[in-house]
Parts: C-alpha cells; structure tokens; sequence
C-alpha cells in the first residue's frame, strides 16, 4: 500500500466514521475505524522518519 493510498484510506474512514456518528449507530464499526485510521496514521508516521 503506498503513502497516497493510505492517506485517501483515512479520509474515507473519517467520512464513514462522521456518518455513523450522524446516525447514532454502528458502535463496533466506528470504533474499528477509529483504530484502523490509528493504525495508517502510526505506518505513514514510521514511512517519514524513514525517509528524512
């Protein structure tokens, strides 16, 4: 998966996470994503330092 494929992952996640708050519902599935978008921001964080 490469850097830009990660960020527009996390930006589709946060638009999912923004709908399911609207609706009050899926719980599960918005703490999945919460901690998947942790996850992809912890790998492009190690994929910088790596590069400088």
């Amino acid at each position: 998966m490469t850097s830009k494929e990660i960020r527009n992952e996390i930006i589709t996640n946060r638009a999912e996470i923004r709908m399911l708050q609207r609706t009050n519902q899926g719980i599960d599935a918005r703490r999945y994503l919460i901690a998947r978008n942790h996850e992809l921001m912890q790998e492009l964080d190690r994929r910088e330092r790596k590069s400088k």
